[in-house]
């Protein structure tokens, strides 16, 4: 509900209560925002099937205001994403509850946008390994069709990483032992 809420805050140009606030607010015009993330810190809220569940559900409505919408799930680690993209890979398959409804909607003559349908993975803090092992799953279970992206990145005064290597080459390094030189 509340990121419904947002989306026709930010991109609808109707009038609803939500869009004639944003125009009070000082932006007559729609926002023009194209990617969503769904949840933040999910992995403290839900188990990765129970937010695969939510994901699929949630998208169905996000769909019905913005059918173009670039949508994000929440990654983590190893674990955490091969449960969700499995999980999220057998609802899609199986179509699930929901688009046995877009079905029966579209018999009956009405455009329905399906939902169950990410745009990309977002990950916070990966590790090269953690990295890896996710494209790995997304290449298994959805033919690479799903993009990665990193939501969160944190700051370091030194590249901790160790990977790739070419990054090291063509970087300047800041560090507290060269701003005293």
């Amino acid at each position: 509900h509340e990121a419904l809420e947002w989306m026709q805050y930010c991109i609808y140009d109707g009038n609803t209560d939500l869009a004639n606030e944003r125009r009070a607010n000082g932006h007559v015009a729609p926002y023009r925002v194209g990617s969503w993330i769904i949840g933040n810190d999910t992995a403290d809220a839900w188990s990765p099937e129970s937010y695969a569940e939510l994901v699929f559900q949630w998208t169905f409505f996000m769909r019905q205001l913005d059918p173009a919408a670039r949508i994000i799930a929440e990654g983590w680690n190893a674990d955490w994403n091969e449960r969700f993209l499995k999980r999220f890979a057998q609802l899609s398959q199986a179509g699930g509850v929901i688009s046995n409804d877009i079905a029966a909607a579209s018999e009956q003559g009405m455009d329905i946008q399906p939902g169950g349908k990410l745009h990309m993975l977002g990950l916070k803090y990966p590790n090269q390994e953690d990295l890896s092992y996710t494209i790995r799953l997304i290449d298994e279970y959805f033919d690479g069709r799903i993009e990665l992206c990193i939501e969160e990145w944190e700051g370091q005064t030194r590249f901790t990483c160790g990977w790739p290597e070419e990054w090291l080459e063509n970087c300047l390094l800041y560090t507290s032992d060269a701003a005293d030189e």
